[in-house]
């Protein structure tokens, strides 16, 4: 049994009994003498509630002073959240991609079905929401019409750990998730945007700011659009930039898929950012720590 269920839940029911496959007890949002409540362990969730009077499962939680959010713990939600097979599109998920914030708590996921086309787009964008049987909504707008997770870069704590090394390594932006997490399995810093080409944005790019970047340009005209649009907001922003593509097929999968490493890929040409303010001292960057200067002035 989870930690939720002996800690936050079941301490402040009355009349509990133990059953086979859980408890039953006083339900909290009704006057209650028969014990109607039902509280198992569930594969979704680490705690389902069923009131057998017929109580909405929010107002229990609410009898019971907690929310949904209160009975699991970051870990145990993210980890909720990737399980499952199904998506929206009625296809079957094949990959699921989880995009944090500097902090390293999940702000949104990108899901992958098997299939693509005849309508399909093969992607779905959710994020965390506790009110929710699933833990999650396909949509990335709230209530409010805010959208989150905008300028957010995938797997960005990694990047943020390693522009912080002495000699960092050049940070590959591609096109996909795929191939960022194909990137690190090699070794190699790298990020994409949610969404695919056309969605990077200056916030994305605002993170790299003092990084040596090569962008990979998937062989198409999407891909080389999405390689002019990465530049532009770089500018100014990266210490260098170069672009390259694949020696063999459209994008960095079918370049190693050929055997080829990254060395192979060819140049296609080198942009010359200017310098970021703080490498003249003009701003602070923020990044400078107590008697030393900022990292980008000492590279």
């Amino acid at each position: 049994m989870s930690d939720a269920l002996h800690e936050l839940v079941l301490p402040k029911l009355d009349r509990i009994k133990k059953l086979p496959s859980g408890y039953m007890a006083r339900c909290p949002a009704h006057d209650d003498g028969t014990a109607s409540l039902s509280i198992t362990e569930g594969r979704e969730h680490p705690v389902v509630l069923h009131c057998h009077a017929g109580c909405d499962r929010d107002n229990v939680l609410a009898g019971l002073g907690l929310t949904w959010g209160d009975l699991s713990t970051p870990r145990q939600r993210e980890t909720q959240l990737d399980g499952g097979k199904w998506m929206p599109c009625g296809h079957t998920k094949v990959a699921s991609y989880r995009y944090h914030n500097a902090d390293g708590h999940l702000v949104f996921g990108v899901a992958r079905c098997d299939r693509k086309g005849n309508g399909c787009q093969g992607f779905r964008q959710w994020r965390p929401d506790a009110s929710s049987r699933s833990g999650r909504k396909w949509s990335l707008t709230m209530p409010d019409g805010t959208k989150v997770g905008e300028g957010l870069p995938y797997r960005l704590p990694e990047v943020l750990a390693e522009l912080r090394q002495e000699m960092a390594a050049n940070v590959y932006i591609v096109e996909g998730e795929k191939d960022v997490d194909r990137l690190w399995t090699l070794g190699q810093p790298a990020t994409c945007n949610a969404g695919g080409a056309g969605k990077w944005t200056d916030g994305h790019a605002t993170w790299l700011t003092g990084a040596d970047v090569v962008i990979v340009a998937d062989r198409d005209e999407p891909g080389w659009r999405h390689a002019e649009q990465v530049t532009n907001t770089l500018m100014g922003v990266a210490r260098s930039v170069e672009i390259v593509r694949a020696g063999k097929g459209k994008d960095l999968s079918d370049h190693l898929d050929h055997g080829l490493k990254l060395h192979h890929l060819v140049t296609v040409a080198e942009p010359k950012p200017a310098p970021h303010p703080c490498a003249d001292g003009l701003i602070d960057c923020g990044l400078s720590t107590e008697g030393s200067p900022c990292e980008h002035r000492s590279r």
